[in-house]
């Protein structure tokens, strides 16, 4: 991806859109797998039902060829859903990138003063293990 393709979208995005992919590319595997079995079972589902039933056969098949605008019509619902479950990950990954950005300058600035601090720390240290020794050096 390079850095005019960067500008254009936000971290969250980009891993909304990278999280998104993978789960795809999982999801797509069975489907593949689904889209040859279910011909081949729809088919000798059929064919079956025309050995035990004859001609009342044909009625099943009416109402499986009923079903695919129904069928159709889940689909885009879910496809509409999806999208707005895609833009309120979006917006929550946004909010945590901020939060997370946030916390990184508190601490940032949080090092700063205990980077001060350590030398301080340090002097007061030496200074105790000088009087400890020489107070214990006397024994």
């Amino acid at each position: 991806m390079n850095n005019q393709a960067r500008k254009g979208a936000t971290v969250g995005e980009i891993v909304n859109l990278m999280s998104v992919d993978t789960e795809n590319i999982q999801n797509l595997i069975p489907y593949f797998w689904g889209c040859w079995s279910s011909v081949l079972q729809i088919g000798v589902s059929l064919y079956f039902l025309y050995d035990t039933v004859k001609y009342a056969m044909f009625a099943g098949l009416g109402f499986l060829i009923l079903l695919f605008p129904f069928n159709g019509f889940i689909m885009n619902k879910m496809q509409v859903l999806q999208k707005d479950k895609m833009k309120e990950k979006d917006n929550r990954i946004k909010l945590l990138t901020e939060v997370l950005n946030g916390i990184k300058v508190h601490l940032a600035v949080l090092s700063l003063k205990i980077y001060h601090m350590i030398p301080v720390c340090r002097n007061l240290r030496a200074m105790l293990l000088f009087v400890t020794f020489s107070t214990f050096g006397m024994y």
